[in-house]
């Protein structure tokens, strides 16, 4: 289900990594560098997805190196860079504690693809996946989220690999 608002965005994550903003007719390519990009995947697709998120958590996943004031300090300025490139209602936040998405913003493909494969509808969920799950993206320096990409990665997998068997056992019988 695509956002109902205008402006909105969209995050495709699978298979490529890019993210669009809408604006009526309009849309634009957002530039984003990879660890805010890494950041942005971890707001959308960390479990569970509606639910704010700890400044402090975040912060010491992605700047493990440095004390908790730095580290969230740098978180700060990395919402401020995505509030900028995606407009200030992308990151919401509950007091200086918590951060979240706003899904009304924005669409992802995986979130898609989850609640076809949730709705019974394996055939779009088969056409939302492009490919592996933030193709490319790494950051070295943060283990603790390369930890959870790896995990989403491998869920994923699992479930596509589940509907191709699932389709595959359903032809056979077919014939």
């Amino acid at each position: 289900m695509l956002p109902a608002t205008d402006p909105w965005v969209e995050f495709l994550s699978l298979g490529a990594i890019e993210v669009r903003e809408h604006r009526g007719p309009n849309v634009r390519r957002v530039d984003i560098s990879p660890k805010y990009r890494a950041l942005l995947a971890y707001l959308v697709l960390a479990r569970p997805r509606d639910s704010f998120h700890a400044r402090d958590v975040v912060a010491a996943l992605f700047w493990p190196e440095y004390d908790q004031k730095r580290a969230r300090s740098n978180l700060r300025t990395a919402v401020s860079e995505l509030r900028r490139l995606l407009g200030r209602e992308a990151v919401l936040t509950l007091g200086n504690e918590q951060l979240r998405i706003d899904r009304q913003r924005l669409w992802s493909d995986v979130v898609a693809l989850e609640s076809a494969l949730e709705g019974g509808e394996p055939g779009l969920a088969m056409d939302l996946y492009r490919g592996e799950l933030l193709p490319g993206l790494h950051l070295p320096d943060a283990p603790g989220f390369e930890r959870w990409l790896e995990d989403e990665r491998t869920a994923l997998r699992k479930k596509i690999l589940d509907v191709l068997r699932k389709r595959a056992q359903r032809d056979l019988q077919q014939g």
